[in-house]
């Protein structure tokens, strides 16, 4: 049976929330929480500062769509796996028989999805790609020159949790990217291994279409953008 909030069947909740969104602007926020927030949040709370995820069939890959801070309209969020820096360029998502995409098979296939979302009336103006290194290994960079558009890679690791299992008393299964503070519910081992060896988890920067002539490191300095 359905689950609900305040009376709410959720299925129809979330439909009409994105809905609500994208048809008359409201802000949709990063979803980026530290689980220490997550836990503090009520159900009401939880189902607004979190996202459903969308499966499209051709990458196999899980998306969703926000609004960033400091960027026009709506942001297409790609999340999956990607491979570490040193190693040839691969994307792969996270459902079920996923296949590893090399890096023009990805740029197309994204392409590909930003004119199904464009038909659909989404006016997607710049991408996060919710996956492991995909700006310290080049994959936001080549993206964003592949589609001319500005693309948010992570500069570490990063992380994608679904409500349910930090929740599971509220029945919500909506999902959120992890932010880490200070006070966050890691256990020891994990909150050792980010500090020794993945400083970057949870950094993000955008990546801008490379210029070409004396005008590029200008350019990328004046947009450059690092966030936690």
């Amino acid at each position: 049976m359905p689950s609900c909030i305040n009376g709410v069947v959720l299925e129809d909740w979330t439909y009409h929330a994105l809905k609500i969104v994208l048809n008359a602007g409201g802000i949709m926020g990063q979803y980026r929480h530290s689980i220490s927030s997550i836990m503090a949040m009520t159900g009401n709370e939880l189902g607004q500062k979190t996202t459903q995820l969308y499966q499209y069939e051709e990458g196999r890959f899980f998306y969703f769509l926000d609004e960033p801070k400091h960027k026009p309209k709506y942001r297409l969020n790609i999340v999956g796996h990607s491979s570490p820096v040193g190693s040839p360029i691969l994307f792969w998502g996270t459902c079920e028989y996923a296949h590893g995409m090399n890096l023009n098979n990805f740029c197309k296939t994204v392409h590909n999805l930003l004119n199904s979302l464009k038909n659909k009336g989404h006016n997607i103006q710049c991408i996060r790609i919710i996956a492991c290194w995909t700006g310290a290994n080049g994959l936001a960079q080549r993206l964003a020159n592949h589609l001319n558009m500005p693309v948010k890679g992570s500069l570490g690791g990063t992380r994608i949790y679904s409500t349910s299992n930090l929740r599971p008393t509220l029945n919500i299964n909506r999902h959120f990217i992890d932010k880490p503070d200070g006070n966050n519910y890691y256990f020891p081992e994990e909150g050792d291994r980010q500090r020794r060896h993945d400083p970057a988890y949870g950094l993000y920067r955008w990546y801008y279409p490379q210029l070409s002539g004396s005008d590029c490191g200008f350019e990328a300095f004046i947009n450059e953008r690092i966030s936690r």
